[in-house]
């Protein structure tokens, strides 16, 4: 399957700040606003972070803090949730991993994380571990784990963007 990958948000907002802060002059004091990414299962519902370190997967919805999603760390490969300030964890411990939400730690593999697009047009991707295993939705609902990609349907593996 052709994959391409996706450029980083931040080289982009980076070289867009620059643009404009040549074009319009704007001032020192203006900072960029944060990105936060929502990631829509193609067959269930969006990535959800819960209070209690869980991660699952429901019902999309424009206004829930606990489905945004930002990319931090010094190599943008980590999912801080805005809601509860954790990171999206896993391990490589099986052939099916668990997904959690722990401490934003920069040297914790089980965070490391990468969004590639199919190449297909169609504005699908999956997300990725260190380990090169990726998450995905279930058979059911509300559950959210890592595996190598080859279980059930494919489309659990396939996730939409969406920025705000």
């Amino acid at each position: 399957m052709k994959r391409t990958s996706l450029l980083r948000r931040s080289a982009l907002a980076t070289a867009l700040g620059a643009v404009l802060a040549g074009a319009f002059s704007l001032s020192s004091s203006a900072s960029a606003a944060t990105t936060y990414w929502s990631f829509d299962n193609a067959v269930r519902g969006c990535l959800t972070a819960g209070t209690s370190g869980v991660v699952f997967e429901t019902a999309c919805s424009a206004q829930n803090a606990f489905q945004d999603w930002q990319w931090i760390g010094s190599a943008d490969d980590h999912l801080q949730n805005l809601a509860t300030g954790l990171c999206l964890t896993t391990d490589d411990k099986s052939d099916v991993n668990a997904v959690w939400q722990g401490d934003c730690n920069a040297s914790e593999h089980g965070q490391s994380w990468s969004f590639t697009y199919l190449g297909d047009g169609s504005r699908l991707g999956v997300l990725q571990t260190y380990w090169g295993t990726w998450l995905r939705a279930t058979d059911t609902p509300n559950a959210v784990y890592t595996d190598a990609g080859i279980a059930g349907n494919p489309n659990y593996y396939n996730w939409s963007v969406g920025l705000q």
